[in-house]
């Protein structure tokens, strides 16, 4: 059998690092490789046809819902490295305005926030007209196609009236320069969307729910293997590891994601180059949910 046949599982970019050093091996699990899957795959479409509408036309969003852990911000900067910043000689160029939401809501405190996405210095002594000056210089002179707003389940951490504020400035912002923008957070962030009538019509939710067993999730197990570049194949797919991983991980992506990540680079260290249940449930990871529903019992109780 042929080295090729033999590590068929792997992709053919992984299969190359079998030759590495172990610190370079353990390296490439730790930076990570974005595994794609059908679910994200339709919210990255969308976030493309909003990206490619025609300017002048009424300005749509979406919000992108999903429990902590589940993606959301993955997708987010994958769509961003789709659409990287150019720095020219004439212009700066940010086709896409990735925004975290202030830890508390209002005016001065988003703009604050877009102006730190855009690398801008903040001043604290800049009033709410004098920031958002220096924010529509900026999108204008950026070239500013899209605007993605992270963490927007933050906006509930205010009074009503700074939520509303908030909201109150997103809408202008996005009216005024006829920008797109999608908003991403937990299932909380459902209610900023739902404070608003006007919210609620321009941004559809769109959730992203725990995984389920099923074709999609092992699919994803076996493409996860792949990028795991261990000398034997592991077999993540099959029924033992796969529930496993569902039942410690509650079907939260990060966590199935950190699990497997962790057992692989195990599996490298004590030489056995595959991962084993006994690596997941050794790991860190399988430690921490433990101890997770073990709070979580306690509080039941």
């Amino acid at each position: 059998m042929s080295q090729l046949q033999q590590h068929d599982y792997l992709l053919s970019e992984v299969r190359a690092l079998l030759a590495k050093s172990v610190e370079e091996r353990i390296g490439f699990i730790d930076k990570g490789t974005y595994v794609p899957y059908p679910r994200a795959q339709q919210i990255l479409d969308r976030l493309e046809r909003l990206f490619s509408r025609p300017s002048g036309v009424r300005p749509l969003g979406s919000l992108i819902s999903a429990p902590s852990g589940n993606g959301k911000s993955t997708i987010f900067r994958v769509f961003v490295k789709t659409h990287p910043t150019k720095v020219t000689p004439e212009a700066h160029v940010i086709p896409v305005l990735e925004v975290e939401a202030p830890p508390i809501p209002g005016e001065k405190r988003f703009l604050g926030a877009m102006l730190r996405a855009f690398g801008a210095d903040v001043l604290d002594r800049g009033d709410v007209e004098h920031r958002m000056n220096r924010v529509t210089k900026y999108i204008e002179g950026c070239g500013v196609k899209l605007i993605l707003v992270d963490e927007v389940h933050n906006l509930l951490s205010g009074s009503g009236r700074q939520l509303e504020e908030t909201c109150n400035l997103m809408k202008y912002i996005s009216n005024q320069f006829s920008l797109p923008t999608v908003l991403a957070g937990t299932e909380r962030a459902e209610n900023v969307v739902r404070s608003d009538p006007q919210l609620v019509s321009r941004f559809p939710i769109v959730t992203l729910p725990p995984w389920k067993d099923g074709g999609s999730y092992r699919t994803f197990l076996r493409l996860m293997e792949s990028t795991l570049p261990l000398a034997n194949p592991s077999n993540v797919a099959s029924n033992e590891i796969a529930s496993y991983l569902l039942q410690e991980s509650g079907g939260i992506l990060g966590d199935i994601v950190l699990g497997l990540k962790e057992a692989a680079v195990n599996a490298i260290l004590d030489g056995t180059e595959r991962i084993t249940i006994n690596h997941l449930k050794r790991s860190t990871f399988s430690s921490q949910q433990s101890s997770l529903r073990s709070k979580a019992r306690v509080l039941l109780e």
